[in-house]
């Protein structure tokens, strides 16, 4: 079996991509920048942990050499806005580098994961993956610079005929979100509540991420070279996914909705709060303006091209519920 690169195999969707490739029989060549995560996965006997960053182009390549197929996983997500622009540095150089080093060394795909963020809006029914991005005042540094390292993707596509398929995940919930990430926020909001769940106007389209790691293997195998797809499922409101959670779970939450203006305030003053600092705001006002508009999708392209049946989302919410309550001190309490 021919030997696979992934970056960020540490990450939420890299780890699921990397033990999915595992369980296909691959041999697999992971890109850890650093973790002091013991990972199952770092251990297996087909698995060779490579330290490097994709920042680092010699590197890079000693990395990438000798593997036939790369997943592009790696990216960091920040809201601070004095990091700002570590997000273009990785999100966009580190895309960059991969690509070229894809070129130079005669790889034979890339699977590159951008994320259902570079789809715009459509205003009169959903978005699909010809909608083109027109959210640029209302997007945080993090939703811009993956716009722009998918858009440098398709200039090497385009130009040099780079051999990429991009898959564009929507908000996945599953185990090992470790960040967490949106879909485990509100994970560990219900788990925490005692008291009535106060949530935001809006709604996400929601996946199972183990989905998310079976539509990259589909998109190798069936994906067309140069083609996007949304890896989503089901589109739901915050109010919703937070009934979807009270089925699973048998818990009963009372659930006040907090008005727009007042959600924004929290989500500017919590990122004012860190801002001389490396800490995460625990709300950003881009994703309570995003959240507003709905970013529900239309992934029938997914579906019908890449062969994917995707699983009832209340799966993913089980597996989910029960990984943070015993990840989360057994309660869902903050680290």
């Amino acid at each position: 079996m021919q030997r696979v690169f992934v970056t960020g195999g540490t990450g939420f969707i890299g780890y699921h991509i990397a033990k999915r490739l595992l369980q296909n029989g691959y041999n697999v060549r992971l890109l850890v920048h650093s973790s002091r995560r013991k990972l199952d996965i770092l251990f297996h006997p087909k698995v060779e942990v490579v330290t490097g960053d994709i920042l680092d182009v010699d590197g890079l390549r000693q990395a990438m050499r000798g593997c036939g197929i790369v997943y592009h996983a790696a990216g960091i997500v920040t809201f601070n806005p004095s990091l700002a622009v570590r997000n273009y540095a990785v999100n966009v150089q580190g895309t960059e580098n991969i690509c070229r080093l894809v070129l130079e060394l005669g790889i034979e795909k890339l699977i590159y994961t951008s994320s259902a963020a570079t789809i715009g809006k459509n205003p009169s029914g959903l978005s699909d993956e010809t909608t083109a991005f027109n959210l640029w005042d209302i997007s945080s540094h993090y939703k811009k610079s993956k716009v722009l390292a998918e858009n440098k993707v398709m200039e090497f596509y385009k130009n040099f005929a780079l051999p990429v398929v991009i898959v564009n995940p929507s908000v996945p919930i599953g185990t090992h979100d470790f960040r967490p990430s949106p879909s485990g926020s509100l994970v560990i909001n219900h788990l925490k509540s005692k008291k009535p769940l106060i949530y935001a106007e809006g709604g996400m389209n929601f996946v199972d991420v183990e989905d998310v790691a079976l539509g990259h293997l589909m998109a190798e195998k069936k994906g067309k070279v140069g083609e996007r797809y949304i890896l989503g499922n089901q589109n739901l409101s915050i109010y919703q996914f937070y009934n979807l959670l009270d089925t699973v779970s048998d818990k009963k939450t009372i659930k006040v909705k907090c008005p727009y203006w007042a959600a924004l305030l929290v989500g500017k003053l919590s990122q004012q709060r860190v801002r001389h600092s490396t800490r995460e705001p625990k709300y950003a006002s881009e994703g309570v303006k995003l959240m507003r508009k709905k970013m529900f999708y239309d992934v029938s392209k997914a579906r019908k091209e890449l062969g994917i049946s995707f699983t009832p989302l209340e799966n993913a919410c089980r597996k989910a519920l029960r990984w943070f309550a015993t990840e989360y001190g057994r309660a869902g309490e903050d680290r």
